[in-house]
């Protein structure tokens, strides 16, 4: 505590010093401390997922393929629903009744 006392009778300008000083001096610490432990867990992930990485992308890479047959097959496919030709006529009518409604308002 003796050491604190002095530090605290000396004038605020070198307070100031040591006190940025002490805070610089734990920065550098603490920066080394998490550099080192960072690489440390970069290397064992290396180690335990890139196995499970390129796994993963050849898996991704098939399934993407499978998704361009799916897409090909499906443009020959039949449709998933049939419409009855009421419906048919009937979406038929709405669409030229806008496209009316559409020409008349470009007119105007």
């Amino acid at each position: 505590m003796d050491f604190l006392k002095k530090i605290q009778n000396l004038p605020l300008k070198r307070r100031k010093i040591i006190l940025w000083i002490t805070v610089a001096v734990l920065g550098i610490i603490l920066i080394f401390l998490y550099i080192r432990i960072t690489a440390k867990r970069l290397q064992e992930m290396e180690a335990i997922k890139l196995p499970f990485i390129k796994e993963e992308l050849e898996k991704f890479s098939e399934k993407e393929s499978g998704e361009e047959k799916l897409e090909e097959d499906s443009l020959d496919s039949p449709p998933l629903f049939e419409m009855s030709p009421e419906t048919k006529k009937d979406l038929e009518k709405l669409l030229e009744d806008a496209l009316k409604e559409l020409q008349e308002s470009e007119t105007k």
